[in-house]
């Protein structure tokens, strides 16, 4: 375990970032970055299913489909980018980030 997942496992045993849900996301969010590096990819799902569990959304979703896409999972990577449909048809992300619906729309492409 690296410094910075070390530090990062410790905000999440204090219960002050406990008590905020978009904290806790956010910190999970890194803890799947830091995953990424290390090119593990189950931790990294793991952490975003995590950071899912308190504030998701399809930003989130999207990058779990690209990294199932790049490991050659496609049936996986379906899943998730249904998941990010889903949240972006509902929210309005889709308004306040353009981006994002651009880049499903790509996925969706590759994988349908």
């Amino acid at each position: 375990m690296s410094v910075a997942e070390a530090l990062y496992q410790g905000y999440l045993k204090n219960t002050k970032y406990l008590a905020n849900a978009e904290v806790v996301s956010r910190i999970y969010i890194k803890l799947a970055q830091l995953s990424f590096l290390r090119r593990d990819l189950n931790a990294l799902m793991y952490y975003y299913d995590k950071a899912c569990e308190y504030s998701c959304s399809a930003q989130i979703r999207i990058v779990q489909a690209e990294a199932l896409l790049s490991a050659g999972l496609l049936n996986d990577s379906l899943i998730y980018t249904r998941k990010a449909r889903e949240i972006l048809n509902k929210g309005i992300e889709k308004w306040e980030k353009p981006y994002l619906a651009q880049r499903l729309q790509k996925l969706e492409q590759v994988l349908y």
